[in-house]
């Protein structure tokens, strides 16, 4: 009875456990989930009716410029609520690279396609604000997830570079490619979308048959 009681006790504490991993993996996807919508929906309408605002003619200027302001200070208290929403990881100083490391040695695809990636040992992740560090983190995880889906490739690699004024991020990959009429998809839009809002240049170069060539540039302050 004593042994049928510790092992219905073991078979408990394991489900209890199981239980608060299930339940702390729901919280953080809802928490991703409305951390994503705030960012990508409520701070970029408040941009664009910002941009408007700023372009409307009106003889009370004084009145339009508190407005504008008032806005401006809502956008950066909505984007921070979103930012402290987020896997917290992505905004720790000294944890970007390592959760793009991890984020690419995870990939396991149908194709068996081999991902690397380097980076410059000048670039000071530290010093990037933490509105970069979750676009870029993003717009990675897309082009990713789109090799795995579409690619078909032996070999993806992944390299950041540096540079005295911006900062390179290249994805290459030597699968099928895509023509004009592909690629421009949600996913793309979105990965321009987070591009624009880090002031970077997003270019996409893809051939059939010839791999794909994704580049962002950033701008280093």
């Amino acid at each position: 009875m004593v042994k049928a009681q510790r092992k219905a006790n073991k078979s408990i504490n394991k489900l209890i456990i199981e239980r608060n991993l299930i339940l702390l993996d729901v919280k953080k996807k809802e928490r991703d989930r409305i951390a994503k919508n705030l960012h990508d929906s409520i701070v970029n309408t408040l941009f664009g009716i910002r941009c408007h605002l700023q372009l409307l003619p009106t003889p009370q200027e004084e009145a339009k410029a508190i407005l504008i302001s008032e806005l401006q200070k809502l956008e950066h208290t909505t984007r921070d609520i979103s930012h402290t929403l987020v896997d917290n990881r992505l905004l720790n100083e000294n944890q970007f690279e390592q959760v793009v490391t991890d984020l690419v040695s995870f990939q396991v695809n149908a194709w068996k396609t081999r991902f690397s990636v380097e980076f410059d040992p000048r670039i000071k992740f530290e010093r990037l604000d933490a509105n970069t560090k979750i676009n870029l983190f993003y717009i990675l995880q897309e082009a990713i997830q789109n090799v795995n889906k579409y690619a078909k490739a032996s070999l993806c690699t992944i390299v950041f570079h540096y540079t005295v004024t911006s900062f390179t991020l290249l994805i290459c990959d030597n699968g099928v490619g895509f023509g004009k009429t592909k690629g421009k998809g949600m996913g793309i839009s979105n990965m321009y979308e987070r591009a624009k809002q880090m002031h970077a240049t997003l270019s996409i170069h893809s051939n059939p048959k010839e791999g794909t060539l994704l580049k962002i540039v950033v701008p280093l302050s």
